[in-house]
């Protein structure tokens, strides 16, 4: 029998990364990507902001799929700037990036173990919008860390833009708790 070889599907969301996650990988990005360059993605146009947890997720799944364009995955998610989105992912993935449940969504080897959220009403020349900032701490099993994230979300009327980035990772609990509790204080 012939081998069919799947049709990549540019909907990517937590199911479609589910399925597909090749979780060492992940670590391993996580692990030595505390503060990733993107520098290689100049070309595509990428939003910086918008790479950090939820492309290296995406990235991770890659090699479950051969023949994949990264190009076209970044235009159909919305991550470069002429992408089919308007500059946010998808509702689920947003949702799930700012309540903290996006990593536990695609594997159980993550656990939400803290969240702390800060809303800022901001106005700009008589536009009023709105801030969140969201904080998480997210254990892993495998490697028996404690990641820092944060999801930063706006919708100013010419800049609106939604962000989930890895911070820092403590091995201690307690210790990412308080980190996390700070930074909140801080921002």
């Amino acid at each position: 029998m012939k081998k069919v070889i799947e049709k990549f599907d540019y909907t990517i969301n937590t199911k479609w990364i589910k399925k597909r996650l090749n979780l060492k990988k992940l670590i391993k990005y996580f692990q030595k990507n505390e503060k990733k360059s993107f520098a290689s993605y100049d070309a595509l146009e990428i939003n910086y902001h918008k790479l950090g947890i939820y492309i290296l997720a995406c990235l991770s799944c890659m090699d479950k799929f051969s023949g994949y364009d990264i190009d076209e995955m970044c235009y159909q998610t919305g991550l470069n700037k002429e992408g089919e989105d308007d500059g946010n992912f998808i509702e689920e993935i947003s949702e799930k990036c700012e309540n903290g449940m996006f990593l536990p969504s695609i594997s159980e080897n993550f656990k939400l173990k803290k969240y702390l959220y800060k809303y800022k009403e901001k106005n700009i020349k008589e536009h009023y919008f709105g801030e969140i900032t969201s904080y998480h701490v997210i254990s892993s099993k495998i490697n028996k860390t404690h990641y820092i994230a944060i999801f930063h979300g706006s919708d100013h009327p010419t800049k609106a833009h939604e962000s989930y980035q890895i911070k820092k990772k403590i091995n201690k609990l307690k210790e990412a708790i308080d980190y996390v509790k700070k930074l909140k204080e801080i921002k």
